[in-house]
């Protein structure tokens, strides 16, 4: 998706259509993309954040201040591996996958549904300490920051 789409349904005063453009945010690693989107959006943060997303057992507004938190992040040099703390659906396996991270299962138990994991990013070598758990049909994980020797 082109930046102009993805900055119109950030900044549109409809709920499905800022989800939908927030998804978009997080799935996407591309830095040029990212930054242009930021730097159309982040000028009306407040509009953005002002519309009203509704949810269920997880605020919708979590979407909303993951993506425009990578949005600030992209602005700069920095990594997106600080966001990994403040969201539970991070989830290791597909952060691998999308080559930000590389990642180790320690331990599957499965009698309790969980996993724990030691992941590094890739790009700045920060070392994450991955406990996943699962329960019904959701999956979440608690990232935590390990000092890198």
């Amino acid at each position: 998706m082109k930046p102009d789409e993805i900055s119109s349904r950030l900044i549109e005063n409809n709920s499905s259509r800022v989800l939908a453009g927030s998804v978009e945010v997080r799935n996407s690693n591309d830095r040029t993309i990212l930054h242009a989107v930021a730097e159309r959006v982040l000028p009306k943060r407040a509009q953005v954040e002002d519309i009203e997303l509704g949810g269920g057992i997880i605020p919708n507004k979590h979407w909303l201040q993951l993506a425009l938190t990578k949005l600030e992040l992209s602005k700069g040099d920095a990594y997106f591996c600080p966001m990994y703390p403040h969201s539970e659906f991070c989830d290791p396996e597909k952060e691998q996958d999308s080559h930000n991270v590389s990642t180790e299962l320690r331990e599957r138990n499965f009698k309790t549904w969980s996993t724990d994991h030691i992941s590094h990013c890739k790009n700045c070598g920060q070392c994450f300490e991955v406990h996943g758990k699962s329960g019904w049909h959701v999956s979440w994980w608690k990232w935590s920051e390990l000092e890198v020797p």
